[in-house]
């Protein structure tokens, strides 16, 4: 349990936030900025965490509850370790409340009494496993015979000291030897075309394949990948005259004179027809490091999902703080990288407590060890050839005592992390080849799966790499798992530790002899063939020659299961073959099948019902949604950004004990809870989620579906709440994130609210991004909550009996919504006048109201009518706190309806004076409807501002004064879609134009006379005048004096800049200004489906129009005619026009207006 810090004071100013009150306030902090940027806790996740909140029985009544949610980068390292201090994408961060109800229930579940391959069945033809099934293919392979020498230079270099098996009997076998430059130094450079070497016996192999490369090394210290290809036939013992064996390269080795020359020979089933005790050895030379070689036999098994092995976790309670998993790993080149698990093992929450991806489908491998509410985690971008197409030695170690995660790829260290200390305890599943729970299967090849109690160093892991653990190994007590593969098809894994237990293969796994020449382990050797080279003329036969390729077909499993208890076990195993045929593929004819051997047996299966293990009942309620922002290049400063939520509708579960989920890995998080005594307007009574999760677009009328409520006898009023968010794109129209889609609710079937479910993204406060974060998107925008939506259901129900509500959205084939419904219900109003001021809009110096504030004038408050009589007048007074004025509201606002009032303020030092110090503004609500309000707490609001900045040019005593400023703009390659505006506080327009030369500069001045004016710069396609992912080109806008910059904007601003400032002169500017025609351009409806109408007022004479798509293609243009005094009024049939975002311009000599119009 971590102990909230619960603080009770008189709330007089929330950290600078709009929403304020009088009134006595709780504050509950839970998650913490410090928690987070801890490294001690390698900047995790703020995760799922317990606090206490207020006691349900403490007696105090709260009329609100605010949650402040505040985001900032780290300090310390980087999001995720990525490398930027925020993180870089736009992510879903959800916040969670798990309601713990105490009743317990049990899942009804199901489980096929049979599993073939791992898979459910109905009824399925087998026949019985036998060894030996293999399919049989023979491969030409000419072989070059030297009839007779007729010239030769040869060398043969070193001494015979002893014999050495090389063509020794073996089921496969490979390798390298090296002779330095200086030893073939006598053949001079040029091509070799001959190798001879005396053998002792008359061996034969299957296949046999002689390769060579050149290297600069001097001795072999593993496997070198060798390019070329000399040699690859059968060896037959007549090849073997008199005991010697001559082989004719063909092509020849190439040797340059230089290089030290590696010889590799790979040979499968190696056997000698006499009865020696040294047949197919070779007289041999010593040389330190001369050789690598394998011992004979190296089995693997291969995985073709869906297969696993299960690993008995028996095995495995020996596991607590330290922990080694090694294998050798040859992932398939044709499927990786893919989302799979190599191996997972999970307890019995089914929580992970180890697993390694290698790689995921980013080419990133990620080792996962210890659980303690989570898992820790370190990973690494890897290169393919680390994970597929060869074999790889993989270790994966952690010390949980010292807090060290480590991964060793063939023996060096890949990767490692710090302050890893979660426990390694109660695996109850464990799979290799596949998830815990059976999925996510692994596509590839492995071999030598160990599993240690010990953290293993890096010197034992790579001296014990190339060979198998023995009493020597110096950890050898700690072998938990060892599995070598190296047994038959259709029988259990035989674990080599001590008194360790058999694996159980599932699926179709296939267990065989690692092919010679892809074998990877071996040792090194001091001994070399006596190997003769020769260059020469040869009389030379050439003969038809083949390759036996052999290829095993994989059993299947049929597993048998029975309850037990809460959960299956599995009562029997057992491996069979479906009914088919082998077949033997000639050097010529055609290919000859044979049936798969066994009598033909038909499995019906039956299904398994059991109740799982009882659970508590824990109902899940999103509080918010949150979208991170683009955090390249961002900084949310040192305090963080703040976004202030009401959360007084999860009240009831506010209380005591909360479990809370919320935040990510992206950003650091501060959340709090701000409790506000007093009687609420009414009282909640119950909360019930229950459309909650992700829905496809294409599927989402079959999956949510209409939910009935019952009301509750002492139930008074509902309200739905929703909250969808669109994600999904690259496909058709983008859905789910980037298409237009209109959302509708029914109550009892009838409908009653529908929206376009697109939201507007380029007037986010948070600004610039790093992406793209302009575009609107569906409910959401980066670095912004995701719009909820409330719709009160007490005027459409009678709430004397159930009710339903439904929801629908417009079909698209992609896509989906990530969406939370719930029903709130309520009790009757508690008052009968009630007026509320909810939050100051304006002034306010929250970095949310940036984009509006600081103000001129025209104060903006929210009025609320929190009592159950219509509110029609109120009194509202504000200001500094020493010099208050009132203003007299008259309106009509229903039971919690909700108005923004501006007010004019009279007091010039709201703007006028030092734009470097906090001030206090105050608004307060009285006398509603003439009479007293009942209601005293949430009365008052208050917010901290600051002024607007002043701009003079009487900056030091003596200075001489000017009324010019300067609007200095550089154009993009689209001016047509900016425009400026300048406008004084008493509403006189000062100046405005349009731009309409791409790429140009404009400097325009204006004679100011004092007061507080607003510079609007508006972009009509909403991307700014830079923006990394247009094609406009860059520009700038700026606010310079003579001699210099008062301002430069931000060119990535989007939609507009809105900029407040006080001019201080005593010049007054005796020019007239002119007074610009009144002109006004309207496109409605838009969004549309069907036609676009315009109105068009102020223009005089011809002009032309023009509609284009995303893309810039015009789809529909025309002229028209505006009379003087009067409007145009236009119609555009765009039934035919395709869905998606255009621009509707319409030009004339020096007038340009242009509008964005969404056609869905």
């Amino acid at each position: 349990m971590i102990q909230a810090v619960m603080r009770p004071f008189l709330l007089v100013l929330l950290c600078g936030a709009a929403f304020s009150s009088s009134a006595d306030t709780t504050t509950v902090q839970t998650y913490t900025f410090e928690a987070q940027n801890n490294p001690e806790t390698a900047y995790d996740s703020p995760g799922r965490r317990w606090f206490n909140f207020p006691p349900a029985d403490n007696g105090v009544e709260y009329g609100k509850v605010l949650m402040e949610y505040s985001l900032k980068c780290f300090e310390d390292g980087t999001a995720g370790n990525l490398g930027f201090a925020c993180g870089e994408w736009d992510y879903l961060s959800y916040t969670y409340l798990f309601d713990h109800t105490g009743l317990l229930d049990s899942a009804a579940l199901q489980h096929p009494f049979q599993l073939l391959a791992d898979a459910a069945f109905d009824t399925a033809n087998v026949v019985p496993f036998v060894d030996g099934v293999q399919d049989s293919v023979w491969l030409p392979a000419a072989q070059h015979l030297v009839d007779m020498v007729l010239s030769e230079t040869t060398v043969q270099p070193g001494e015979v000291v002893y014999t050495a098996p090389l063509f020794e009997p073996a089921t496969a076998k490979r390798a390298q030897f090296l002779w330095t430059a200086e030893e073939l130094a006598p053949l001079g450079p040029g091509s070799i075309d001959r190798l001879y070497l005396s053998v002792q016996g008359a061996p034969a192999a299957r296949r046999m394949d002689l390769k060579w490369g050149l290297t600069t090394d001097t001795v072999l210290t593993g496997f070198k990948d060798l390019p070329n290809t000399s040699y690859q036939y059968g060896m037959s013992p007549w090849q073997f005259a008199d005991d010697s064996l001559s082989i004719r390269l063909s092509p020849p080795i190439e040797w340059d004179g230089e290089g030290n020359l590696v010889l590799e020979f790979s040979l499968e089933d190696v056997t000698s027809q006499t009865d020696g005790n040294e047949d197919g050895w070779v007289m041999s030379t010593g040389m330190a490091g001369g050789a690598w070689t394998t011992n004979g036999h190296d089995g693997e098994v291969d995985f073709t999902a869906p297969d696993r092995v299960e690993i008995d976790v028996t095995d495995l309670e020996g596991l607590s703080s330290e922990i080694t998993i090694e294998c050798w790993v040859y992932g398939d080149p044709n499927i990786q990288p893919e989302n799979g698990t190599l191996f997972e093992g999970i307890n019995a929450a089914g929580q992970r407590v180890v697993n390694v991806h290698l790689p995921w489908s980013n080419g990133r491998v990620y080792w996962d060890c210890g659980q303690d509410g989570g898992y820790d985690r370190i990973d690494q971008q890897a290169q393919p050839e680390d994970y597929e197409g060869r074999w790889n030695h993989w270790a994966f170690v952690k010390n949980a005592d010292t807090g060290i995660m480590e991964m060793y790829l063939n023996g060096a260290l890949f990767h490692s992390g710090t302050n890893k200390d979660n426990p390694i305890e109660g695996i109850v599943k464990m799979n290799l080849g596949a998830s815990g729970n059976g999925n996510n299967r692994y596509n590839g090849r492995v071999d030598d799966f160990r599993v240690w109690s010990q953290a293993l160093d890096a010197e034992t892991i790579a001296s014990w790499m190339n060979r198998q653990p023995t009493a020597w190994h110096p950890n050898y007590e700690n072998l938990l798992v060892d599995y070598r593969f190296d047994g038959a098809n259709g029988t259990e894994e035989q674990n080599y530790s001590p008194n360790g237990n058999p694996g159980h293969h599932h699926g179709s796994t296939l267990r065989r002899t690692t092919p010679a020449r892809e074998q990877a382990k071996g040792l090194g050797a001091d001994f070399r063939p006596y190997i003769g080279f020769g260059r020469g003329e040869y009389l030379e036969l050439v003969a038809d020659g083949a390759i036996l390729d052999l290829q095993p077909v994989a059993p299947m499993s049929l597993s048998t299961w029975e309850v037990e208890g809460n959960g299956v076990v599995m009562t029997d195993l057992t491996y069979h073959y479906a009914p088919g045929e082998t077949s033997l593929v000639p050097l010529f004819g055609d290919t000859i099948t044979y049936p798969v051997p066994g009598e033909l047996t038909e499995v019906i299966n039956d299904t398994l019902d059991y109740f799982g293990v009882p659970f508590e009942v824990i109902d899940r309620y999103e509080l918010y949604r949150y979208i991170t922002p683009y955090g390249i290049g961002l900084d949310l400063g040192d305090d963080g950004w703040t976004w202030w939520y009401d959360v007084t509708d999860y009240l009831p579960l506010l209380r005591d004990s909360v479990e809370l989920q919320a935040g990510n890995w992206q950003e650091l998080l501060d959340l709090k809870f701000h409790f506000i005594e007093g009687e609420p307007a009414r009282d909640v009574l119950d909360v019930e989620a229950f459309w909650k999760g992700q829905y496809g677009l294409s599927t989402f009328d079959q999956n949510v579906v209409g939910y009935e409520y019952t009301p509750d006898a002492a139930e008074a009023m509902w309200r739905l709440k929703t909250r969808a968010s669109g994600h999904g794109f690259g496909s058709g129209n983008n859905c789910a994130e980037f298409c237009y889609n209109i959302h509708k609710v029914k109550v009892d079937g009838q409908e009653l609210w529908s929206w376009q479910i697109m939201q507007e993204c380029a007037d986010n406060a948070l600004f610039p991004q790093g992406g793209t974060w302009i575009y609107d998107r569906a409910g959401w925008c980066p670095g912004a909550p995701v719009d909820t939506r409330d719709m009160e259901l007490t005027p459409h129900v009678a709430g004397d009996g159930p009710f339903t509500v439904d929801y629908d959205v417009d079909y698209d084939p992609d896509g989906n919504y990530r969406f939370e419904g719930q029903v709130i219900a309520y009790g009757p109003a508690n008052h009968s006048l009630d007026a509320e001021l909810v939050e100051v809009l304006a002034p306010s110096g929250t970095k949310l109201a940036s984009r509006t504030n600081p103000i001129c004038d025209r104060p903006k408050v929210v009025l609320r009518n929190s009592g159950s009589t219509p509110l029609t007048s109120c009194t509202i007074t504000f200001g500094l706190p020493d010099n208050l004025q009132s203003y007299t509201w008259t309106g009509e606002l229903g039971f919690l309806e909700e108005e923004v009032v501006e007010l004019v303020a009279l007091d010039a030092s709201l703007w006028d004076g030092d734009d470097e110090i906090d001030l206090a503004f105050v608004a307060r609500v009285s006398a509603p409807n003439g009479s007293t309000d009942e209601v005293d707490w949430n009365n008052e609001v208050r917010s901290t501002f600051r002024r607007p900045p002043t701009y003079t040019y009487m900056e030091d005593p003596g200075d001489e004064d000017d009324n010019r400023l300067i609007v200095f703009v550089r154009t993009n390659s689209t001016p047509w879609e900016n425009s400026a505006k300048l406008t004084h506080q008493d509403g006189t327009v000062y100046f405005e134009r349009t731009y309409p030369e791409a790429n140009t500069q404009y400097r325009d001045t204006i004679y100011l006379n004092q007061g507080c004016y607003t510079f609007e710069f508006q972009d009509a396609d909403d991307d700014g005048i830079s923006f990394w992912a247009n094609d406009d080109g860059s520009g700038f806008v700026r606010l310079r004096k003579v001699g210099g910059n008062w301002i430069t904007f931000e060119p990535d601003f989007g939609k507009s800049i809105v900029h407040r400032f006080h001019f201080e002169t005593n010049l007054v500017n005796s020019v007239s200004l002119p007074v610009p025609e009144a002109s006004s351009f309207r496109v409605f409806p838009n969004p549309t489906s069907h036609d676009i109408a315009f109105d068009l007022k102020g223009w005089q004479g011809r002009f032309d129009w023009q509609l284009q798509d995303a893309a810039g293609r015009v789809v529909r243009s025309g002229r028209g005619l505006a009379v003087e005094g009067g409007v145009v009024q236009g119609r555009i049939p765009v039934q035919d026009v395709p869905a998606g975002i255009h621009m509707l311009t319409l030009t004339q000599p020096g007038r340009l207006v242009r509008e964005r119009v969404v056609i869905f």
